[in-house]
């Protein structure tokens, strides 16, 4: 089976937290190492780096609150290029700062956009 297509494996059921993957390491254009990891490794990672994509189309401002403890490290414009103001419990939010479960969230942008919000869950 090493040199078998992926095409031509067997059709697995679900997942267990125990199934690997391989994995490239590194950069994949110059240098990189292929590595093992589980499936709860993957989704370790996944449930790690949430994204919150905002439409702020009909308003302009939208409220939301953490759903866990989180930062929120940078904003990726989607639709436009607004300038996007943070607020976190009605107090300006500096990027990377934490944010506690349960705070409220206030995204504020000066024309009708779409913004992602690339968190990081602590």
């Amino acid at each position: 089976m090493a040199d078998s297509r992926i095409s031509n494996l067997p059709t697995g059921t679900s997942l267990e937290d125990t199934d690997l993957f391989a994995v490239a390491q590194g950069d994949i254009d110059t240098s990189f190492t292929t590595i093992q990891a589980s499936t709860a490794d993957v989704k370790t990672y996944i449930q790690s780096k949430p994204e919150f994509v905002v439409e702020l189309v009909d308003a302009q401002t939208v409220d939301f609150y953490a759903p866990f403890e989180m930062s929120i490290d940078s904003v990726t414009d989607i639709l436009a290029a607004p300038t996007t103001t943070i607020q976190v419990a009605g107090a300006a939010y500096t990027l990377g700062d934490t944010i506690i479960a349960g705070r409220a969230i206030t995204v504020d942008v000066d024309i009708a956009a779409v913004i992602r919000l690339n968190a990081t869950k602590l």
